[in-house]
């Protein structure tokens, strides 16, 4: 999807999400009436308005695949913008190192075929596993982001080692 194919593709994700664009408009700030503009083709989107709503509908597809088959009420646009805020704030928020009890949350859940008898051997609830698989999730995924974000700044550092190397051999 990208901002020259107008705005159908957003469209499709609002449809997606069951949400009004006077909805997506409340909460991403943008005025209502350039959505509607732009939604029935009698003018398009400016860059930054496209993106702010491709990052909210993001945010808001993430927010409904963490309750599945559990809709958001988009008209509740004070909780709306308080669950967008939140999970921008949890994003910016480093999940902090992988611990050891996380790889054995994660042995103890894979070799269970029977959940229960994962939160009966640690003592805890359905609720609070859940909470804990969470919270190690987004270690796990803290993990795999700065591995890719080092490989992606290696890259770039070899990358620009290699064409220095070829600028001097095309010198000499």
């Amino acid at each position: 999807m990208a901002f020259e194919d107008g705005f159908g593709p957003l469209q499709t994700r609002l449809d997606a999400l069951r949400m009004k664009i006077a909805h997506a408009a409340a909460v991403s700030g943008v005025n209502r009436g350039t959505l509607s503009q732009a939604a029935s083709g009698q003018a398009p989107l400016s860059y930054p308005n496209y993106r702010r709503i491709e990052h909210i509908l993001d945010v808001c597809e993430s927010l409904q695949l963490r309750a599945p088959g559990v809709p958001i009420d988009w008209q509740n646009v004070t909780a709306v913008k308080k669950l967008i805020e939140d999970f921008e704030r949890e994003s910016r928020t480093p999940p902090g190192d992988l611990q050891q009890s996380d790889w054995n949350l994660l042995s103890l859940v894979i070799s269970s075929e029977d959940p229960s008898m994962v939160t009966s051997n640690l003592g805890i609830s359905p609720s609070e596993l859940l909470k804990r698989l969470e919270e190690t999730n987004r270690r796990f995924e803290g993990a795999i982001d700065s591995i890719r974000k080092a490989n992606q700044d290696k890259s770039a550092l070899t990358k620009i080692v290699n064409d220095e190397l070829e600028a001097k051999r095309s010198q000499q």
